[in-house]
């Protein structure tokens, strides 16, 4: 049986990670600082889901959630290389800019 922590005991602060913030239990634990999708692996293949700012009909995705008013979270499977193909790629490509907030990014200016 696991020992249980004293209600006294004092807890050691998160790491934090200085670029995006994320807290971790332990120093420089390798993560993503751009969030646009997830993978998770199932006994037939890996689900994975994007962060897309537009609707899109596909029979490919196994379930879409909107997050108002325009986030939509999209879930597919992937049971073999072939499945990622360049629609999927396509998708990720637009999610990863989604996630980088490309959208949000100011144009520079020329110089004039």
């Amino acid at each position: 049986m696991p020992a249980k922590a004293s209600p006294n005991a004092k807890l050691r602060p998160l790491w934090a990670c200085p670029k995006c913030g994320q807290r971790f239990v332990s120093p420089n634990v390798w993560h993503s600082c751009v969030r646009f999708a997830g993978v998770a692996l199932q006994k037939r293949g890996l689900r994975v889901s994007s962060w897309l700012k537009r609707r899109i009909d596909s029979p490919r995705f196994a379930k879409v959630e909107l997050i108002p008013p325009r986030n939509f979270i999209y879930s597919f499977h992937v049971r073999s290389q072939e499945d990622l193909d360049d629609e999927v790629r396509a998708w990720l490509a637009e999610a990863y800019r989604v996630g980088i907030q490309e959208q949000l990014a100011v144009p520079a200016k020329g110089k004039g």
